[in-house]
């Protein structure tokens, strides 16, 4: 029996292992390029619907904006401006004609009162024609007003120079000085009552701006 001899030459060997293992690599990767991509894609589809909510949102959000805007609209066309002008312009009149003003008061009181009187309680009612007595916020500036007042004087001198100068301005009429006492020395404390002309404050006034045109004529 003749043994069989191996020919290599006929039979070359070749080594497949690092071509088999890169394949196997390259398709690992392509593999995970593959998901990679995948979940890009899933997470961009869910931007786009996040982006359109929002979106649809903001759509539905301006359209209830116009619709209130229209609503607006039409109410500010169905009011009557100018009615509502003239009807806040009388009451503007109406309230001012029947609201006291307590400057005006304070303003002829400075101008009365002496350096050495100080006063510390003023009380004004109106007194209506009925002699009833209201409060001085809820009168017209026609009426006269019967004020209460009390304060404290250097001297009994200052509290009789006080009612001197009040029977001499014309927005002041009938004073009276109805007590007077000697608190400590050097202050007496009084208290007195006056009628105020708030429809005299006007003319005085009148007569100061004008005084000085009708002596220059």
């Amino acid at each position: 029996m003749r043994a069989t001899r191996l020919n290599l030459a006929e039979r070359p060997f070749v080594n497949e292992r690092p071509a088999v293992r890169t394949t196997i690599l390259l398709w690992v990767i392509a593999l995970l390029l593959l998901a990679l991509n995948v979940m890009l894609y899933q997470r961009h589809l869910s931007g786009q619907q996040e982006q359109r909510q929002m979106i649809g949102n903001l759509e539905a959000s301006i359209a209830e904006e116009r619709t209130v805007i229209l609503g607006l609209e039409e109410d500010l066309a169905a009011l009557d401006i100018k009615q509502q002008n003239r009807q806040v312009i009388f009451l503007n009149t109406q309230i001012a004609r029947r609201t006291f003003s307590w400057s005006q008061l304070l303003d002829r009181l400075a101008e009365v009162l002496p350096e050495t009187v100080q006063l510390r309680r003023l009380s004004p009612r109106i007194v209506d024609q009925g002699g009833r007595r209201l409060p001085a916020a809820q009168s017209p500036s026609d009426e006269v007003v019967a004020i209460n007042m009390g304060g404290v004087a250097r001297s009994s001198e200052a509290a009789l120079q006080l009612v001197d100068r009040l029977f001499e301005h014309p927005s002041f009429t009938a004073p009276n000085l109805a007590s007077e006492w000697e608190q400590d020395r050097n202050q007496y404390e009084f208290s007195l009552s006056v009628l105020y002309l708030p429809a005299k404050t006007g003319e005085v006034e009148a007569a100061q701006l004008t005084g000085p045109i009708g002596e220059g004529r």
